[in-house]
């Protein structure tokens, strides 16, 4: 057999074996990595194995594998969205802890916190002694006064009230029940009105209001010879008790320093009065009579509008 410039035939391709010699597959696919997709043959330049046309593939355009075409194609939409700076997250070339600014310039780093511990000026800080200092404050103790005292007038209501009206004015118990729902009812109107009223008049102004018809209302439910005078005292007395509680607490969580604990303080003045009040007033009814004994209330209520100067907001230094 012959052979030709020291090839042999029937080595390579079949056909070819009077040519030099084939690289093969495996040296086709060297040279593909080697020179590009398409090896060193500018005509299957962009024709790789597996960009071929298929049934689902489309050939890619040889034009656009060039390096003076290779362009990025531009997003879909709903898709590719950017990803925005996190709001503190650290800038280029600036430290972990900094952060930049609107005008790219680094700001000091924030004092960590650790998460989940208390915050400055917390009721979770400071202990007992820190609980206890606002109770020394002439403020605080001011207000605990107003709401001790309208505290007391309104429990005194909801735990005596019907009782009056059956043992006090010799009332059946429906007709007592159906006099205890003007005090009700009369709170209600307080309430819903009392927004409005402190918005044009102010806390000072109508707390001092409330605690006169209060004091007027429980005088005519004390010393009323008949039922309807009795009735309008009712509804006075829970008209005039209607703002003092929820003022008082509002007062109290004005100053935004240690807020929380000054709440505390003026609402526990006024459930302890709410709670404990009512069964010493019935102590004493015991010995003097109810409808005597509800002056006690009375005299409480008006010593609290002493202090009704105290429940303006305080003005900033």
């Amino acid at each position: 057999m012959h052979v030709r410039d020291g090839h042999r035939p029937g080595r390579g391709r079949p056909g070819r074996g009077s040519g030099p010699r084939s690289p093969g597959r495996r040296g086709a696919r060297r040279l593909r990595l080697r020179h590009g997709r398409g090896g060193d043959r500018p005509e299957r330049r962009g024709r790789g194995r597996g960009d071929r046309p298929g049934p689902h593939r489309r050939p890619r355009p040889a034009r656009l594998l060039q390096p003076g075409h290779l362009r990025r194609r531009p997003p879909r939409p709903g898709r590719h969205r950017p990803r925005r700076p996190r709001p503190g997250a650290p800038g280029r070339g600036h430290r972990a802890g900094g952060r930049r600014d609107d005008l790219g310039g680094p700001q000091p780093a924030r004092r960590h916190r650790p998460r989940g511990g208390p915050r400055p000026g917390s009721p979770g800080t400071g202990g007992l002694r820190a609980a206890l200092r606002v109770w020394r404050e002439p403020r605080t103790l001011a207000i605990g006064a107003i709401a001790l005292g309208m505290a007391l007038a309104e429990g005194t209501a909801n735990d005596w009230l019907p009782l009056i009206a059956v043992d006090g004015y010799d009332l059946s118990s429906a007709s007592g029940a159906f006099l205890y729902s003007f005090f009700g009812a009369s709170m209600a109107v307080g309430r819903f009105a009392g927004g409005t009223l402190l918005d044009r008049f102010g806390r000072t102004r109508v707390m001092v209001a409330s605690a006169g018809l209060a004091v007027v209302g429980i005088g005519l439910v004390s010393l009323a010879p008949n039922v309807p005078l009795g009735a309008l005292g009712v509804f006075l007395w829970g008209l005039g008790a209607s703002l003092g509680f929820p003022v008082a607490l509002s007062a109290a969580g004005d100053d935004p320093v240690d807020s929380a604990r000054r709440v505390s303080a003026v609402a526990t003045a006024g459930y302890t009065a709410f709670l404990v009040g009512p069964p010493l007033l019935g102590f004493v009814g015991e010995h003097v009579g109810l409808r005597s004994a509800i002056l006690v209330a009375l005299v409480l209520v008006a010593l609290s509008s002493l202090f009704a100067r105290s429940v303006d907001k305080p003005q900033p230094a």
